[in-house]
């Protein structure tokens, strides 16, 4: 999911989110996990009109693919991006230098450490004051599953996907301790446009 703040930056530098496939969500509700009754729903609708920009879901294939075509279609034609995969960053300074298992040594006037919470670069932006992570309990899982597959499924697609552009999330009522949860949504628009 991408937030109106997200959005805003995207479409800043360009970002195509209808190229991207992505979906604008206009509802948030909640189910009971029990019977599947609505509980609360959040209508988004007016998010553009509120904060700029809207809620969108996307694939994160399709992020990637949207993100890698603006990195190499605003390129400057004498100095052409260079994408380096399976590239580990072993350490940096504050001055903008990386260095990556290879030994390669890479210089910028930004480095963004997106490289999650046992980042490299942590200790270099917080310095004695980044925190090692502790376990919490808690945990997520991902997955995806072919609109297909679902709509041939036990369950009933429309009991799931009631709307084209809805984000649901299924609460457990009944263990609140462990606030367990599972949630769904359109990955693709495409996949939206076989529910309106």
């Amino acid at each position: 999911m991408i937030s109106p703040n997200g959005a805003r930056v995207l479409s800043r530098l360009g970002f195509s989110f209808s190229a991207a496939q992505a979906v604008e969500i206009d509802t948030w509700s909640v189910l009971c996990g029990n019977n599947l009754q609505p509980m609360t729903s959040v209508d988004l609708s007016s998010a553009t009109e509120r904060f700029g920009a809207g809620v969108w879901s996307i694939h994160r294939v399709d992020l990637h693919s949207e993100l890698l075509r603006l990195a190499t279609s605003q390129a400057d034609p004498g100095h052409p991006i260079q994408i380096h995969l399976a590239s580990e960053v072993v350490s940096g300074t504050k001055d903008g230098s990386i260095t990556l298992r290879s030994g390669s040594k890479h210089l910028a006037d930004l480095v963004i450490a997106a490289d999650g919470l046992h980042s490299t670069l942590k200790a270099v932006v917080l310095g004695q004051d980044a925190m090692r992570p502790s376990p919490t309990g808690l945990s997520a899982f991902r997955f995806l599953i072919d609109t297909q597959k679902l709509i041939e499924s036990i369950l009933s697609p429309e009991t799931l996907l009631k709307q084209s552009h809805e984000a649901t999330l299924l609460a457990d009522i009944e263990d609140t301790a462990r606030e367990r949860h599972m949630m769904w949504y359109a990955c693709r628009k495409s996949v939206a446009k076989s529910y309106s």
